[in-house]
């Protein structure tokens, strides 16, 4: 087992030689020209490279909708298994309906 000692700990901190190289293949992307240079103004105001802030925007974005495909994932199987145990298709509605309530009270 592992034990904190001091600050010096380099197992804690980001280095890039830390990051995994994937595979990768190169596409060809057309944009909109105001659209690049909007990029590219977004992307100097972060300094960071265009292609580099492409792939951030498409991984953030693509984060979030697998996050929500997810959640979809859980709530269909949860009225797989609700329908299994109930005889009611009613009382299976009303339950999905309570919990898809509560979800929109907590987003």
């Amino acid at each position: 087992m592992k034990t904190p000692n001091n600050d010096n700990d380099s197992d804690n901190e980001f280095t890039p030689s830390k990051l995994h190289k994937r595979a990768s293949e190169a596409i060809l992307l057309q944009v909109p020209t105001d659209t690049l240079r909007s990029l590219e103004r977004v992307a100097t105001s972060r300094d960071m490279s265009t292609d580099a802030l492409l792939k951030f925007y498409v991984g953030q974005c693509l984060r979030q909708d697998l996050d929500r495909l997810f959640g979809e994932q859980i709530l269909a199987a949860t009225t797989d298994v609700l329908k299994e145990r109930l005889s009611s298709d009613e009382e299976v509605a009303e339950i999905m309906q309570s919990i898809h309530r509560e979800l929109s009270h907590a987003a």
